[in-house]
């Protein structure tokens, strides 16, 4: 599950992903249909705590499990954490 590389992220659009354990980007890795809107619970959906990687604006590889992903609009490279 990751965004594909070869894709450019749109600006506005909502995905799933996780802050950069390296900088305050966001690390896209889905994108989210519901523009934010959808209320998931991750948490007990993945047996074996299923991990995802993603690569953030900055060039930083990450892995982390699905149940920390947070939706987020894209606002461009400087598109940075905010609390979920």
């Amino acid at each position: 599950m990751s965004v594909d590389p070869s894709k450019k992220l749109v600006v506005g659009e909502w995905y799933w992903g996780r802050k950069c354990w390296v900088c305050p980007a966001m690390v896209p890795v889905m994108h989210d249909p519901s523009r934010g809107q959808a209320k998931v619970n991750f948490k007990g959906a993945t047996p074996g705590a299923a991990k995802v990687k993603g690569t953030c604006a900055n060039g930083h590889v990450n892995e982390f499990p699905v149940e920390e992903m947070w939706q987020f609009e894209w606002k461009g490279r400087a598109t940075v954490a905010t609390k979920p």
